[in-house]
């Protein structure tokens, strides 16, 4: 899915929120390199990367309604 600069911000901005383990480092991996981010994210919270890819794509459609 292609987002704006600002849906990409909110979710970061929920990313951030749900999984507060995470450097903004770690949040920003988001964005740039998909398979460090959920490496971080299992190793952090000890989620799979399937659990939090479903977490994600809610975070994106929330984003993309809620302008």
């Amino acid at each position: 899915m292609g987002m704006g600069m600002q849906e990409n911000e909110c979710v970061e901005a929920k990313i951030k929120n749900v999984w507060s383990k995470l450097s903004d480092d770690d949040v920003k991996l988001y964005g740039k390199n998909a398979d460090a981010f959920y490496e971080k994210l299992e190793q952090k919270h000890g989620l799979s990367r399937d659990d939090a890819m479903k977490r994600i794509d809610e975070f994106e459609t929330w984003c993309s309604t809620a302008h």
